[in-house]
C-alpha cells in the first residue's frame, strides 16, 4: 500500500513542531513554562486531580462495537505472528542460525503487532472518514511536545526507582522473575549489533506511536465516552501494564499508563504521551545496554 501525505502525517506531526530556529525556540519557551508550572505544583487547579473533570479529549466519533471490531483485528493478527515466530523457532526446515532465528521472530512480531496496529487504525479512522492529524494530534503540537518532554524529565527518574527498589525486594525475596524478552535480547552479549539497533529503532520510534495509538488513543476515550471515566482509566493502564508481560515492571508500567492518560487528556494531542513514552524507552534502551556490555 503506498503511502499517501494523509498517512505521513502520523509520523509529520510531532516532528514539525520542533522543525526550523523559530520552531525550536518556541518549543524551548514551552518546556520552559510548562516546567515552571510542574515546580509549581501548589498552584494547579485541582479539577486535574478529578478524573471526572478530564474532559478536555476531544469527542470520538466512533461507538464502542466499532472499536471493539478494531481490537479484535488487531489481536487476531498478534496470534498469527505469534504463531509464525513459533514456526520459525521450531520448524527445521528454516536453516537460520540461533542469532538469525532470534532476528526474524523480533522481525515477524514487529510487523504482526505494532505495524499491524498502525495498519488496522489507519483503516479504521478510514472507514470513519477521518485523519490521524484530526483525530489524534488537534491540540496544540509545541505545546504538547513541551509538556511531553516535561513529563519525562520529570516522571522518569521516579519510574526507575520504583523499577529499582523492586528488583530489590524481589532479589531478598530471593524471587526470579523473567524479564521480557525484548530485554533478555538486549543484554545477551551475543546478540548482534544489527539486532540491537533494530530493538532500539522499534522500541523507541514505533512501539511508542503503536501503543499509545493503541490504548491512549482509541481505548481510552471510547471506554470514557461509555459513561464510565474511572474504568476507562484503570483498565487501560493495568492492560497497558500486563501487555508487557513483566511482572517486575508492572507497577512502573501501570503509573506510566496513568502519566500518559493525563498528558493526553491535558493536552488533547496524542504527541505528548508519545513523546514522553519515547524518552522513556530511550532512557531504558540506554540503560540496558550500557549495564550489560560494562558487566
Amino acid at each position: 500500500m503506498a503511502f499517501t501525505s494523509e498517512r505521513l502525517t502520523l509520523w509529520r506531526t510531532p516532528a514539525r513542531a520542533l522543525s526550523g530556529r523559530s520552531g525550536r525556540k518556541r518549543f524551548l519557551f514551552e518546556f520552559a513554562s510548562v516546567l515552571f508550572s510542574v515546580l509549581s505544583f501548589p498552584r494547579l487547579k485541582s479539577n486535574y486531580w478529578n478524573i471526572r473533570d478530564w474532559a478536555t479529549v476531544s469527542h470520538k466519533p466512533w461507538s464502542f462495537e466499532a472499536a471493539a471490531r478494531l481490537a479484535v483485528h488487531i489481536v487476531l493478527t498478534l496470534l498469527f505472528g505469534m504463531l509464525l515466530a513459533s514456526v520459525i523457532d521450531q520448524a527445521k526446515f528454516v536453516r537460520l542460525s540461533e542469532s538469525g532465528r532470534d532476528f526474524a521472530q523480533l522481525v515477524v512480531m514487529t510487523v504482526f503487532f505494532q505495524c499491524s496496529i498502525l495498519f488496522w487504525v489507519s483503516r479504521f479512522l478510514r472507514d470513519h472518514g477521518l485523519t490521524w492529524r484530526q483525530t489524534f494530534f488537534a491540540g496544540q503540537p509545541r505545546r504538547a511536545a513541551a509538556i511531553g518532554a516535561v513529563a519525562a524529565v520529570v516522571t522518569t527518574p521516579a519510574l526507575m526507582w520504583i523499577l529499582a527498589l523492586l528488583n530489590d525486594i524481589a532479589s531478598h525475596l530471593h524471587l526470579n522473575p523473567q524479564a521480557q524478552e525484548l530485554v533478555q535480547t538486549l543484554a545477551s552479549h551475543s546478540t548482534p549489533v544489527g539486532t540491537r539497533v533494530f530493538v532500539g529503532v522499534t522500541s523507541i520510534a514505533l512501539a511508542p506511536i503503536a501503543e499509545e495509538t493503541v490504548f491512549r488513543g482509541i481505548m481510552y476515550p471510547t471506554l470514557k465516552q461509555l459513561g464510565y471515566p474511572r474504568l476507562a482509566l484503570w483498565s487501560t493502564s493495568l492492560l497497558f501494564a500486563a501487555s508487557h508481560f513483566n511482572l517486575i515492571a508492572f507497577l512502573p508500567l501501570a503509573i506510566l499508563s496513568i502519566v500518559l492518560i493525563w498528558l493526553y487528556e491535558a493536552t488533547d494531542n496524542l504527541a505528548a504521551p508519545i513523546l514522553t513514552h519515547c524518552l522513556f524507552n530511550t532512557v531504558n534502551f540506554i540503560l540496558i545496554v550500557a549495564t550489560h556490555s560494562t558487566a
